[in-house]
């Protein structure tokens, strides 16, 4: 952990040494925000509110490094999505099914809820109460059971196609078409009547809290509404085109309409002025606030990090395109899931490790995401900061009201004196030990190339030993070399064969492999017939057939030349030893001379 530290921290000053404008992902830090004290107006000046320092905590969430992985590869203009960061999916659409999925780093689908006929318009997901709530283009509001994936309630009461929901509590919120927004039990499924809330036009968005209720319009009118009351505590009439996107914490509201204008507001009621204003060329899909900075979903297909407090967009971070609209953005601690026309995606940011350096306090601490803020003094937690929800953890959520522990998207986490005590120990250890050990250097050239170079040596492999272990084989293979007596002898006996014999021809040439493993086998020896013998044997041939003549001539002189021919054929029969001993010349004759040689012997007959 140490090293990760230092090692961030030598690549942050090396990149802000060749740009000033850069922008940490690790930058945090510790701001006093003047908010209004309360909905009262101070006696001494009339009309202006009373004023007070809050501490709050800035964060360059979502500025680092991250990796995305698909859930949902299918193009679904219709596709509505609601995610709360924990295991579970909800996903509808024009058929009117609701599909339950299992997210891990893909999702799965584990259930398929049919019962709608029309359009799924809003979705709204409680895997807390164990609730899957729709409400379609028919007017009607669905609760369905996750365990038995039955349909449990339904609401009737609007005129108009229901399109938004939010949940608090016990309590269901809902906006439709018809202009109006009604609340609901969800213990008895039945609909609050003291409640009469209405917009001039289709209700686009709503949002619930213990005691107040947001919505907005298509005219552009955003509504604050007291639950305690029924009445309308304030009206926001700035938009010039349809709100259809709402996010408010314990200080501060946005609110993002169709042109591209997010405007900042702060929750008082008597406070009427806008506190920012956040341009996009296009249609605000989602937004949220978290740790002093702007979050938003453009229909662009990027999603943007704005700094709350002056304005400038930190990063544009591109998750579709103009063809690929975005649809909505479900934003968590450490994750944002996009749902476009074309596909689902989900951006997945790496841990980070804060760094307080430039607080107010000027100490150096480091603090890993998703396990709070951890400082050595308690005061100093930031009341008006909103840490993103954890998903493993959905009961630490963001103190807006101390019955808010289940607020979609965004936790408030108070760590204990204990635990500050504990890291405050932690990092005295921690200082000490690089004091000791020095300051971290980074590596040079020279040593990198030291290291390569020792690597490459000890995987190498040595040529001389391989060659060794080859002749090796090759010995063995061929067997102990002679000993010097053995070839003595074999040298006087080829001497002596050499005076007696005339040398043979030189053996053709084999080629010897020195491969590991390789056999080599001796040639044959080759046989050869010296030019005597050949002789010989002809004149030994030439001879027995002249006798074999004479032979038959005597007892069958009117014989044929076929069955003469046919002799000579099978006169193998004559011993190898007579012909051996014989030593008179002899011919080999063909049947022609044969002839004449019997036409000789007859006429010599006939004279004598």
């Amino acid at each position: 952990m140490e090293f990760r530290i230092s090692f961030n921290e030598k690549i942050m000053e090396v990149v802000k040494s060749k740009d000033s404008n850069v922008v940490s992902p690790n930058y945090a830090n510790i701001v006093k925000i003047r908010v209004p004290d309360s909905d009262d107006t101070t006696s001494g000046k009339e009309g202006h509110l009373k004023m007070k320092m809050v501490q709050m905590e800035e964060r360059n969430i979502y500025c680092g490094g991250y990796f995305t992985s698909d859930l949902i590869n299918k193009r679904d203009p219709h596709r509505v999505v609601d995610f709360e960061g924990k295991s579970l999916m909800a996903v509808g659409s024009k058929d009117g099914a609701v599909l339950l999925l299992y997210v891990s780093m893909e999702a799965k689908v584990i259930s398929v809820l049919n019962g709608n006929v029309v359009q799924i318009r809003a979705l709204r997901l409680c895997e807390d109460k164990g609730l899957v709530i729709t409400g379609s283009f028919d007017a009607i509001i669905r609760c369905w059971n996750l365990k038995s994936e039955t349909c449990v309630m339904t609401l009737l009461g609007h005129t108009g196609a229901v399109n938004c929901l939010d949940v608090y509590g016990d309590r269901l919120v809902s906006g439709a078409k018809d202009g109006a927004v009604k609340i609901w039990s969800l213990q008895n499924g039945k609909q609050c009547d003291e409640y009469n809330f209405k917009h001039p036009s289709s209700v686009q968005c709503v949002k619930m809290s213990q005691t107040r209720v947001y919505s907005s319009c298509d005219k552009g009118q955003v509504k604050i509404w007291d639950l305690e009351t029924a009445s309308v505590l304030k009206m926001i009439d700035a938009h010039q085109s349809s709100v259809r996107c709402l996010f408010f914490n314990e200080w501060h509201l946005l609110t993002g309409d169709t042109k591209g204008q997010v405007m900042a507001w702060s929750t008082n009621s008597e406070a009427k002025d806008c506190l920012k204003t956040f341009n996009h060329p296009t249609e605000v899909r989602s937004l949220t606030i978290a740790y002093l900075r702007v979050v938003t979903g453009c229909d662009d297909g990027k999603i943007r990090i704005f700094n709350f407090l002056t304005g400038v967009c930190l990063r544009a971070i591109v998750a579709g395109s103009k063809t690929n609209r975005i649809l909505s953005v479900h934003f968590h601690e450490t994750s944002i899931v996009v749902n476009s026309i074309a596909n689902v995606k989900q951006h997945n940011f790496g841990e980070v490790f804060w760094d307080y350096a430039d607080s107010a306090n000027k100490d150096k601490k480091h603090v890993r995401t998703g396990e709070g803020v951890k400082k050595s003094d308690s005061s100093k937690q930031p009341p008006g900061t909103a840490p993103l929800r954890k998903a493993s953890s959905p009961g630490k959520m963001h103190n807006r009201r101390k019955s808010l522990p289940n607020h979609p998207c965004f936790a408030r986490t108070t760590q204990e004196q204990s635990d500050s005590a504990k890291v405050t120990l932690s990092e005295k250890a921690t200082s000490e030990r690089i004091k000791k050990r020095g300051p971290h250097h980074p590596p040079t050239r020279d040593s990198i190339l030291l290291k390569i170079n020792a690597i490459q040596k000890a995987t190498c492999t040595d040529e001389v030993a391989i060659n060794m272990e080859r002749n090796a084989r090759l010995r063995d293979d061929w067997g102990s070399p002679a000993s010097s007596t053995e070839l003595a002898s074999k040298a006087t006996d080829s001497k002596a064969s050499k005076a007696n014999v005339s040398s043979p021809k030189c053996a053709p040439k084999r080629e010897v492999s020195t491969a590991p493993g390789h056999i080599i086998r001796p040639l044959p020896p080759k046989v050869e017939k010296t030019k005597s013998q050949s002789a010989k044997t002809q004149r030994l041939l030439n001879k027995s057939v002249k006798d074999v003549a004479k032979e038959e001539s005597k007892n069958a002189p009117r014989k044929s030349l076929s069955d003469l021919k046919h002799f000579v054929q099978t006169s193998t029969s004559i011993k190898c030893a007579d012909m051996l001993n014989t030593e008179a010349d002899l011919k080999l004759l063909t049947a022609s001379q044969l002839e004449e040689g019997e036409g000789k012997s007859r006429r010599r007959r006939k004279a004598e």
